[in-house]
């Protein structure tokens, strides 16, 4: 009876693990209500006492937050990997920018930035050479405006030369690394069961 259960289970905890998805984008956006303080993007933020509005998306590609309004992108992602990671904001922020990696602040702008929708722009807030460490991170990307409503986009590369926009499909990508233990235990299953298949004929 053992020999049935533990391959089983095995191969239920191989399939399980094969389908969860570690990658998460949430944009929250407020109206700004308060003096908006651009070297510190997460007192700012949570000094407004407008309502927020917050979204998850698949990506975040030319997207508009509104005018008069201050806005934060969370990205969650797991890498299975070390490697140098960079990353690139596209934004109509008349107040500025600011990216911070797993709480700290890898870059910030606080000029009046419209990239034009155009990446070689001098006004793309740009962060580059970032270490990451095998395991969960979060990046988050603060900006307000005052007037307008241009789209913002974000992209980012993980080795330093190919870039790509922030989706959901896009950072999976490049972070799904096959795990030996996953491989072992769909393995284990699937031998498991074949031979109690054989022995019940």
């Amino acid at each position: 009876m053992l020999r049935i259960i533990l391959p089983t289970i095995a191969l239920f905890f191989a399939l399980v693990s094969a389908n969860v998805s570690a990658s998460l984008i949430t944009i929250e956006a407020r109206e700004i209500t308060n003096t908006v303080d651009n070297t510190n993007f997460i007192t700012s933020w949570s000094s407004q006492s407008s309502t927020v509005t917050t979204n998850s998306l698949s990506e975040f590609e030319l997207y508009q937050s509104g005018g008069n309004s201050i806005s934060r992108l969370t990205v969650d992602f797991a890498t299975g990997e070390n490697g140098s990671w960079g990353f690139e904001a596209g934004l109509d922020a008349g107040y500025g920018a600011a990216f911070y990696l797993d709480g700290v602040l890898i870059g910030n702008r606080t000029d009046n930035l419209w990239w034009s929708t155009d990446w070689s722009h001098p006004d793309v807030l740009s962060v580059l050479g970032n270490n990451l460490n095998s395991g969960p991170h979060r990046l988050e990307l603060y900006w307000a405006e005052n007037c307008c409503n241009g789209p913002s986009s974000v992209r980012f590369t993980s080795d330093g030369t190919s870039w790509n926009p922030l989706s959901i499909s896009g950072i999976e990508a490049v972070t799904t690394v096959p795990e030996p233990s996953m491989a072992w235990l769909l393995g284990l299953g699937l031998v498991g069961l074949a031979v109690n298949r054989r022995k019940q004929k």
